[in-house]
């Protein structure tokens, strides 16, 4: 007996606009936002401890706390998101969300790329926050769900 009566047909492909065919299901903004606010918290916590190690034992006034703070802020957003980024795909935020960021065509970041896109998130979220609102909003109505520091380094956040 013919498969041609046994097998049904295959199903015909579906558009699914959160998918793109090389790099699994894109992450969403509220996986996105929630694995920022956990990275900004742990960068903010390791980067006020060092600061204040570094600043109260020198008695700087305050115009140079605050530099030195921000200065270490930036380094430790850097080296930590540059890093786990290039080496893993995922910070510590992107773990807890389930979410990791690739390179168009699903590959890894190399650690250039990772400190760009570091950096690029860094001077949207602290030097101005209007390039941070756009990013969230390229994220949350953009049909490809990239951010600015996203398309500067052609890279996605996909999930697992």
């Amino acid at each position: 007996m013919s498969d041609y009566w046994t097998t049904p047909p295959p199903e015909p492909p579906t558009a699914h606009p959160d998918v793109t065919a090389d790099q699994g299901v894109l992450a969403g903004f509220w996986r996105r936002l929630g694995a920022l606010v956990v990275d900004l918290v742990l960068i903010g916590v390791s980067s006020g401890v060092i600061s204040f190690i570094i600043t109260v034992p020198g008695g700087m006034d305050v115009t140079a706390r605050n530099n030195v703070s921000a200065l270490v802020q930036v380094v430790i957003s850097v080296v930590y998101l540059g890093y786990l980024w290039s080496s893993r795909g995922e910070s510590v935020g992107y773990m807890a969300f389930g979410i990791r960021v690739v390179r168009s065509g699903g590959r890894p970041l190399t650690l250039g790329a990772a400190v760009v896109r570091a950096l690029a998130l860094v001077a949207s979220l602290y030097l101005c926050l209007l390039p941070a609102l756009i990013s969230a909003l390229m994220v949350a109505f953009g049909g490809r769900q990239q951010a600015i520091h996203d398309l500067l380094t052609d890279t996605h956040v996909v999930r697992g």
